[in-house]
């Protein structure tokens, strides 16, 4: 291999010189950050990787319809019903949106999707349930429970009177009412 014959261009002075009268951002550019080395290491398309002892959460389900709003309910009793009554169904393992697969350590009792989710006051296992409502009545549902609350304070706001004298009065001046 033959040696390249020095110059005045490229010796380590010259190089030093050059690094020195460049602005620092140019000097900097050539040294790649930790970040960058350790993205160049890691192969393309490998899945996400999640450290052991770091936050997670458990409860998350991925590939969920934008079409349905998921919920998980607890199993207890009467509410997995009631949820059905307010037009949520159960979340399949076998062919609806969110499989066993997306929801981590998700177990299906029947074809339900369903996790551990603690201990009833007995002592027992309690699982939580994958449900889901469709959009448009879940939004329904929560602009009635809006409307609720906005009449109730427009009631405060106005200064609402009672008829129920062990209720006492309630006056409230508006400029009283502080906003933000």
């Amino acid at each position: 291999m033959a040696r390249e014959r020095r110059t005045p261009e490229n010796t380590p002075q010259a190089a030093a010189n050059k690094l020195s009268e460049a602005p620092v951002d140019a000097a900097t550019e050539a040294f790649p950050t930790r970040a960058e080395k350790e993205q160049a290491r890691e192969p393309q398309g490998r899945r996400e990787r999640t450290p052991f002892g770091g936050a997670q959460f458990r409860l998350k389900v991925d590939n969920r319809d934008p079409n349905y709003v998921y919920r998980w309910f607890n199993d207890d009793p009467d509410r997995i019903q009631r949820a059905k009554s307010a037009g949520y169904e159960m979340v399949d393992s076998e062919g609806g949106e969110a499989s066993k697969s997306s929801a981590p350590n998700a177990t299906g009792l029947g074809s339900a999707v369903s996790q551990l989710v603690g201990r009833t006051r007995e002592g027992n296992a309690q699982r939580g349930y994958l449900m889901r409502q469709k959009r448009e009545w879940y939004d329904a549902d929560q602009r009635a429970k809006q409307s609720t609350v906005d009449d109730i304070d427009s009631q405060i706001h106005a200064g609402y009177r009672g008829n129920d004298k062990a209720a006492g009065e309630l006056i409230v001046d508006k400029a009283d009412v502080r906003h933000g």
